[in-house]
C-alpha cells in the first residue's frame, strides 16, 4: 500500500474486520458511539469508502432487498493493513498529542480485531508511558530555566502519564483472567 491510511480510514477497516457493513451502518457507528469525532456525513464515510476500495483494502458486494445496498468486507489487502496498524510499536510519541487519540482508536479496536497482541499492546503503552515520565520529571528537576506557568503545564502533564501508568497497570492483570460471556 503506498499511501498512508488517515484515522478515520483505519477506523473504518476495524468496523469491517469486526464485522462486514454497510456504508450507513458505519455512519451509524460514528453517530452512536465515541467514534463521534469523526464526520458521519455522506461527504466523509462514503468518499473514504471509496478510496479503500479504489487501494484493495475493502470490497463491496450489493445487497438486494427493499433497498440496495453495498456490504463492504476486507480483502487480504485490507486485513494485512489493519493488523499491521494494529500491532505497530508504540513508541513514547504515541502517548501524547495527537498521537494519542491514535493509539487509544488502537486500543479500542484490538479486542475485536486482533485480541491476541491486547496485552503485548498494553505492556509497550505502560513502557512508552514510563520512559514520557522519566523526561517530564527531568524538566521539573531542571526547573530553574522554566517559567511558573511551564512548571504548571509539566506537572499537570506528568500527573496525567502517572495516573495512566498507574491505571494501565492495574489493567494487564486482569487481561490474563477469563471473562464472563458477552463482556
Amino acid at each position: 500500500m503506498a499511501r498512508k491510511l488517515s484515522n478515520l480510514e483505519y477506523s473504518l477497516l476495524a468496523l469491517i474486520a469486526a464485522a462486514p457493513a454497510s456504508g450507513y451502518a458505519l455512519r451509524t457507528v460514528f453517530q452512536t458511539t465515541l467514534l463521534d469525532i469523526y464526520s458521519d456525513s455522506p461527504g466523509s464515510v462514503y468518499p473514504a469508502l471509496r478510496r479503500l476500495a479504489r487501494d484493495g483494502l475493502i470490497v463491496g458486494r450489493s445487497e438486494k432487498g427493499s433497498r440496495r445496498r453495498e456490504i463492504f468486507s476486507l480483502t487480504s489487502v485490507g486485513h494485512a493493513a489493519v493488523h499491521d496498524w494494529l500491532r505497530s510499536p508504540i513508541v513514547a510519541r504515541d502517548i501524547t498529542g495527537a498521537n494519542h487519540l491514535t493509539t487509544m482508536l488502537r486500543l479500542a479496536f484490538l479486542s475485536d480485531v486482533a485480541p491476541d497482541h491486547l496485552t503485548a499492546f498494553c505492556r509497550e503503552y505502560i513502557d512508552a508511558l514510563h520512559a514520557h515520565i522519566a523526561v517530564a520529571r527531568r524538566a521539573l528537576d531542571d526547573g530553574s530555566k522554566l517559567s511558573e506557568s511551564s512548571v504548571l503545564a509539566i506537572e499537570l502533564g506528568l500527573a496525567d502519564l502517572q495516573a495512566r501508568e498507574t491505571r494501565m497497570r492495574q489493567l494487564v492483570p486482569a487481561l490474563a483472567r477469563p471473562r464472563a460471556p458477552g463482556r
